[in-house]
């Protein structure tokens, strides 16, 4: 009986075009697209019917494995023309899915000819065809495993889910507003918090906007990329197609502080404006960073891929005011210091809704403490008082806090004493609040100025201050020192962070106090350098006679197993009596001697050669009584394995025939017999080393020989004195962006803009014969003296 229905069926679903497809060019749809999925709950019966219009003759095939159990069709093809297609289901306890293939079959000037399309069956129980997306679930097993900037495998309660499910979001396509081909963002379809995740995959570009996908989560990495969660799916994962057209309602945010809630989402902020009006004509390319403001004062940037996206990147800018919708992004380099909470719109479409004419703030009268208390907004303070001016900025106060004010440079900046009224938009820069350029400052009268006691930054009290978060007036001791434009201080006790003075003012004089060691006094604003650089509005430098004070010129100093040369470093010191105390301390101590001592170099020999098979580690250390005040590391190489060989290259007095331009294609240069390969590198001949160009680059490597027999066992990259210490370097297999054991992304040491420093990976998930890249990572551009490779 059941057979007999289903011919009956199959007989009046049919239409009457009964062409064969002969010299028909084929198609197939599903209700008009590609892909479609139909649903039902757990108890038996038929899915809603799908319409399917063909061109030429079509079969239909099950994809999945036993489908045939539970799933079976109405109908298993047809001559063309439109069917009407069921799917008879039987009862389960369990949520299932079937994918069934619809293939059409023709010829083109004679040549034959498949079109495809699916539809997917899913048995669930919601009965929804969406019910089923999980990646708020895969989303918090990613931030549960603490991701970095480096790529790891996803944890095993990660790939015990399968497959993550959820529908596209984002623009993918050749040119994505994301910025990256590679890139885009996948959610659930109930838009709830943390429901939304970025997603790595080769075929991105071949996707669509309002996807509902299924893709296999076997090989799947993650990582934490500049302040986002990233999911690296595997690019043999199984990607399959569960619906397409699915729309995503955009959350409507009360505040941009809500974006972090809603990361790689889509989300709409309903009234908003450009922070100040840019010039006609001007498009969302040219600025990629366009700023924006909220009717109640907040602050927050709009994002855009200044060299893709055509189609968006080419809209004009509108300064009226309006909604705005776009994808959630939170961006913080190197996943460290200040945040910045910005949109991705995908298309114009997106940002078509400012047409109204522009809004005017209204400001909050407040205190500086009511401020720092409310966050972000438009805010009006009185009577405060100038306490401190740098070229482009001024630091007020009142009774109850003190805050900076942002004005830019070639701008007018009020004289210390200045009694001021302050009227605008408060914004977070560096993680601190300041009123923005844009603010009105009325001066109102003058007065005399006392500067508050100083708190004496030192190694116990510099990370709370930097904590707390608030303008204070400090006494910061330690070496000054000019790296390009910027002045930067080595502190005067043991610490990680360094000082800056914030753009100073002429009235400091501040190059004659250069290479002394001074005692800076001035109201700490915030960290620079990802929170490296402890910054201060500078009202004073006054010479400091009397901290001693010690800076050796290099790092570290590394000797080979056998025969190895004494080496000398230099030192300056300032405010010692006498001759500085040198010792040698740690493990190897008595591996190490020093041979000989001045006013200004220390020499370091080795006992003689290391036959083990350890490295040998020990600490020069500058010393004042009982107090360390610098250290160089010193190290001695184990004895070489067998057969062991090393390659070393010297950019400093070669080139190896790098241009001075960098490339996107790959390009090969040959030394002592072997070849290496390279990427978006460039040499300088002003300096005489090489760049890693991977500031806005992802792909710039170096990928060094394979040697027969051997593994490579040892990296050692010299960097460039004034070189960014921010900068990361990782080594990979070739074509793959997994680091090996040991050769995790790292960067140099804290103090490698000052001095040229090693950084050194010793590596133990190498394969012999195998070549490896020296890999920079997206974000900062690496520079490079000398490499020196070791192989066993």
């Amino acid at each position: 009986m059941f057979f007999s229905m289903m011919a009956v069926t199959a007989f009046v679903a049919c239409s009457s075009d009964d062409s064969e497809g002969s010299g028909v060019e084929p198609s197939i749809t599903v209700n008009g697209k590609e892909a479609v999925t139909v649903a039902h709950d757990l108890s038996a019966g038929t899915t809603e019917a799908v319409e399917v219009v063909s061109a030429g003759k079509w079969t239909l095939v099950s994809k999945t494995e036993g489908s045939d159990t539970w799933c079976t069709p109405s109908v298993n093809g047809g001559n063309g023309g439109t069917t009407q297609l069921t799917f008879e289901l039987g009862a389960t306890e369990e949520a299932r899915t079937a994918v069934f293939d619809l293939s059409a079959t023709g010829e083109l000037m004679g040549y034959p000819i498949t079109k495809h399309a699916t539809v997917t069956v899913m048995q669930n129980g919601s009965g929804s065809t969406t019910g089923e997306t999980n990646v708020a679930e895969v989303r918090a097993l990613v931030a549960a495993m603490n991701p970095t900037m480096t790529k790891v495998d996803a944890s095993a309660e990660i790939l015990a889910l399968g497959d993550i499910i959820g529908v596209i979001s984002g623009d993918p396509g050749e040119t994505p507003n994301m910025g990256n081909k590679y890139l885009t963002v996948i959610q659930d379809v109930d838009n709830a918090e943390n429901s939304g995740l970025m997603i790595n995959h080769n075929n991105v570009s071949t996707w669509k906007t309002g996807q509902l996908l299924k893709i296999s989560l076997a090989g799947a990495q993650v990582q934490k990329y500049n302040g986002t969660l990233q999911l690296s799916l595997s690019n043999s994962a199984t990607v399959t197609v569960l619906e397409e057209g699915v729309e995503i309602t955009p959350v409507e945010l009360a505040s941009p502080a809500d974006i972090a809630k809603y990361e790689s989402q889509l989300v709409t902020l309903p009234n908003v404006q450009t922070a100040s009006e840019y010039a006609e004509g001007t498009t969302y390319a040219q600025q990629y960073n366009a700023n924006f403001v909220t009717d109640k004062g907040e602050s927050f940037v709009v994002r855009t891929n200044k060299t893709g996206n055509e189609g968006f990147g080419a809209t004009a800018i509108s300064n009226l005011s309006g909604p705005i919708v776009g994808v959630a992004n939170c961006y913080q380099s190197d996943n460290a210091g200040a945040v910045t909470v910005q949109l991705f719109p995908r298309n114009a479409e997106d940002v078509a809704g400012l047409t109204n004419p522009r809004f005017t703030i209204q400001s909050s009268s407040a205190t500086i403490s009511e401020i720092l208390a409310g966050g972000e907004g438009a805010y009006k303070v009185e009577n405060a008082t100038v306490m401190a001016v740098t070229q482009r900025s001024f630091v007020i106060q009142d009774a109850t806090g003190a805050i900076l004010v942002f004005r830019g440079y070639n701008k007018e900046i009020p004289e210390v004493g200045s009694v001021v009224t302050l009227d605008g938009q408060v914004t977070t820069y560096n993680q601190a609040l300041q009123f923005a350029a844009s603010a009105t400052v009325t001066k109102t009268g003058t007065t005399t100025v006392t500067e508050p006691s100083a708190t004496e930054v030192n190694a116990s009290n510099i990370q709370s201050i930097i904590d707390a978060n608030k303008v204070v007036f400090v006494k910061l001791p330690g070496e000054l020192y000019k790296d390009g434009d910027f002045y930067n201080m080595n502190l005067s006790f043991d610490s990680s962070h360094s000082g800056s003075i914030e753009a100073p003012a002429e009235s400091l004089n501040i190059d004659s106090y250069l290479n002394q060691v001074v005692d800076a006094y001035g109201w700490f604003i915030y960290t620079t350098g990802n929170g490296a650089r402890f910054t201060i509005a500078a009202t004073k430098l006054v010479s400091n006679t009397t901290t001693p004070s010690v800076k050796f010129d290099k790092t570290s100093l590394s000797f080979a197993a056998t025969g190895a040369e004494p080496q000398k470093v230099g030192f300056t010191a300032q405010n010692i009596t006498g001759s500085v105390d040198m010792d040698i301390v740690g493990t190897d101590a008595d591996k190490f001697s020093i041979t000989a001592q001045d006013a200004s170099s220390v020499t370091v020999s080795v006992a003689g050669d290391n036959t083990t098979d350890a490295a040998f580690t020990a600490q020069l250390v500058a010393k004042v009584g009982s107090e360390t005040l610098a250290t160089v590391e010193l190290t001695q190489a184990k004895a070489a394995a067998a057969g062991a060989e090393t390659i070393e290259l010297d950019f400093s007095t070669s080139s190896y025939d790098i241009p001075g331009s960098s490339s996107a294609t790959e390009q090969t240069f040959s030394t002592g017999g072997y070849t290496f390969k390279y990427r978006y590198l460039k040499y300088y001949t002003d300096g005489n080393y090489v760049m890693f160009e991977a500031k806005s680059n992802e792909g710039s490597y170096l990928t060094v020989p394979a040697v027969s027999g051997k593994k490579l066992v040892k990296v050692t990259i010299t960097n460039r004195k004034g070189a960014s210490s921010t900068a990361q370097v990782a080594i990979y297999p070739e074509d793959s962006t997994t680091a090996v054991a040991g050769g995790e992304a790292s960067k140099w040491p804290e103090d490698a803009q000052k001095l040229a420093s090693d950084l050194t990976f010793n590596l133990t998930g190498t394969d012999a014969g195998v070549a490896y890249r020296i890999y920079a990572i997206k974000g900062k551009n690496a520079q490079a003296v000398k490499v020196v490779l070791e192989y066993e």
